[in-house]
């Protein structure tokens, strides 16, 4: 839940998704009025990006798509934007429901595996020193 106060944006939902999981869709033409109606902007605060930097970092907002503008012919053109969502409502309950019951050494564990699939080159040593 994105809440509007006094020219403050309040990530509320995104420090309790572990029991709570409220939908936090912002596609970034969104996320660029989220960030002008909270004051951020050209002459306005800082720190809006590093605000959903944080949150990615921590899982609790993912990158699901890149959408383009597209010009009167319909092709698509200039840079992506990037449309954000919850971990929840993006893969769905399903997913939470087992995600959540794992520990965060069974989780780090299957990152490691995966890496190891996608980098057999790379040693554990090497995979370690990526996920610090």
């Amino acid at each position: 839940m994105i809440v509007f106060i006094g020219g403050y944006i309040l990530l509320t939902a995104a420090y309790v998704f572990f029991k709570v999981a409220p939908i936090l869709l912002l596609i970034l033409a969104a996320a660029s009025a989220l960030g002008m109606g909270g004051g951020y902007g050209k002459n306005g605060k800082k720190g809006f990006d590093t605000i959903i930097t944080r949150l990615q970092k921590q899982c609790y907002v993912i990158t699901t798509d890149f959408r383009y503008s597209t010009d009167k012919l319909g092709n698509n053109y200039g840079w992506g934007i990037a449309e954000y969502s919850t971990p929840e409502k993006f893969f769905g309950k399903k997913f939470t429901n087992v995600v959540y019951k794992r520990t965060p050494e069974e989780s780090y564990n299957r990152v490691v595996r995966q890496l190891m699939k996608i980098l057999p080159e790379a040693d554990p040593a090497q995979i370690k020193r990526i996920l610090r």
